[in-house]
């Protein structure tokens, strides 16, 4: 991305404007290279504005910040002056979203988002063009970055992981994307401790619902009750997967075949298809159930996604085999 075009989407020209390559952004000046954004963050142990000349030393194409130290704004280049940064790059990435991405997917859940949405953007790259967030940046921060970093050209489908902290964020990551593809994996008690309850902590995941429209597609799990009962309300198109009797995906049985092979029967509109996977153990019976149901909503046909499964390749630090010797890990 070029200057230029990170003014002409967030509708503002920098002061001490020029044109350059963005190589990337960053909100860590010790970590920072050269030729990428600083994004200077206000946090409850630091204040990012007063960063800025570290990073102006390192060699940052552009700033984005709410104040300048001592208001010296003609030494750095491409400053954006803003109220708010992490809202800047939000709506930055909103409007780009809006403009480049034919069908947005977010994807939420306490556990599996990673793998499920790598999974989704393999079998939906094989009706067209498809991007994926990368690795786990799937906040506030993290969220608007990697689609401004990526997002370089029009595609068909963008593959984006929404995780969650405190009530409120997966709300305002939605208003970012504005997902017409919605994937509820589960509610578990991972982050609950920033909840009075499990209940609470449904209704925070359930904010993925918010602003759904009536050709918005939900895929949600048929066997996680918390999940069942909130979407059951919901109009609109949904598709549920899950073991259960009822799920429009039903999984038939999962079966390891070793620590790098699996095989999973599901039922699809009165059939069994059988799927072959490199991933262990019966979570990823779900990962694969959630993908593969996100994908047939798409207009994936099954024997494609058949095919597709075998070149999955596990997510780094995700369900990888690692031998150590006469171990396996």
């Amino acid at each position: 991305m070029r200057v230029s075009e990170l003014a002409k989407y967030a509708g503002k020209v920098p002061d001490n404007f020029y044109d350059c390559e963005i190589e990337g952004f960053c909100n860590d000046s010790r970590i920072l290279k050269k030729g990428e954004a600083f994004v200077a963050i206000q946090t409850g142990q630091a204040d990012g504005n007063d960063y800025l000349p570290a990073a102006r030393g390192k060699g940052a194409s552009a700033f984005i910040a709410s104040s300048c130290p001592g208001g010296n704004t003609a030494e750095y280049p491409n400053l954006f002056l803003v109220k708010d940064p992490a809202r800047f790059l939000g709506e930055t990435a909103r409007v780009l979203l809006e403009e480049r991405v034919e069908t947005r997917v977010g994807v939420t859940g306490s556990a599996g988002k990673t793998t499920t949405k790598e999974l989704i953007a393999l079998l939906l790259g094989l009706s067209g063009e498809t991007l994926a967030s990368k690795g786990n940046y799937n906040n506030t921060i993290g969220l608007p970055i990697t689609v401004l970093e990526q997002l370089d050209h029009p595609v068909a489908f963008f593959v984006i992981e929404m995780g969650m902290s405190y009530p409120g964020e997966i709300q305002r990551l939605v208003q970012i994307v504005r997902p017409n593809m919605r994937v509820w994996l589960n509610v578990l008690t991972a982050h609950i401790g920033n909840f009075k309850g499990i209940e609470e902590l449904r209704e925070a995941k359930a904010e993925i619902l918010i602003g759904r429209e009536a050709d918005d597609i939900l895929i949600y799990n048929r066997d996680d009750l918390l999940v069942k009962s909130r979407v059951e309300s919901e109009a609109g198109m949904k598709y549920s997967f899950g073991a259960t009797l009822g799920a429009d995906l039903r999984i038939v049985s999962s079966k390891m075949m070793n620590l790098e092979s699996s095989l999973l029967d599901v039922e699809y509109e009165g059939r069994i298809y059988r799927l072959h996977h490199p991933l262990a153990g019966l979570h990823h019976s779900y990962n694969v159930a959630a993908a593969v149901m996100t994908a047939l909503a798409a207009g994936v046909k099954i024997e494609e996604i058949q095919r597709a499964l075998l070149d999955f390749r596990p997510v780094q630090h995700r369900g990888r085999l690692i031998q150590a010797g006469s171990v396996s890990i």
